[in-house]
C-alpha cells in the first residue's frame, strides 16, 4: 500500500508543502503532475499554521509548528494589537488609535516554533495574529 499524503519536507522535490497523490502512487516519489491531486506548485501559497496568541507584559509565548523546518524557512507574517478582538489576519483597528502606546514586542522564528515576546513595561497584553505559509512561484 502506497502512502498518499505528506505534509512537510518532500526530499524528491526539495521543498516544504502538502502533497496528496492519486490512488496507487507513492506520495514520496517524484513524478508528473498527473500523479498528484495536491502539490505546492499547483497553488501559490499553502498555510502551515495560523492563529492568535495573547502575551502578557514581560512574558514570551512559544507556538509550536506542526512540522520542523530545519533548512528551509517558510514565510512568517504577524501583526500585533492591544485589542482582544481579532480581525484576520490583522487587527485593523490599530490604525488611528488615540492613545500612543509603544509596541515593544516581536516574533522570533525557529525551526520548530514561533516565539512571541512582550517587553512592554506599561503592563499591556499584546495579541499577535500570525500566519506561517509556504510560497511557491509558478
Amino acid at each position: 500500500m502506497a502512502n498518499r499524503f505528506l505534509a512537510g519536507y518532500h526530499a524528491a522535490f526539495n521543498q516544504y508543502g502538502i502533497w496528496l497523490s492519486v490512488p496507487g502512487v507513492d506520495v514520496t516519489a517524484s513524478g508528473p503532475a498527473a500523479n498528484f491531486l495536491l502539490r505546492p506548485d499547483f497553488k501559490c501559497e499553502q498555510i502551515i499554521i495560523s492563529g492568535r496568541v495573547a502575551v502578557a507584559a514581560g512574558f514570551n509565548v512559544d507556538v509550536m509548528l506542526p512540522i520542523t523546518v530545519p533548512t528551509k524557512r517558510p514565510y512568517v507574517q504577524f501583526g500585533v494589537a492591544q485589542s482582544g478582538v481579532g480581525q484576520y489576519p490583522h487587527d485593523l483597528s490599530m490604525i488611528g488609535t488615540t492613545a500612543q502606546i509603544e509596541c515593544i514586542g516581536g516574533c522570533l522564528f525557529r525551526s520548530d516554533r514561533l516565539t512571541f515576546s512582550n517587553s512592554n513595561a506599561s503592563g499591556f497584553t499584546f495579541y499577535y495574529d500570525y500566519l506561517v505559509f509556504q510560497r511557491g512561484i509558478n
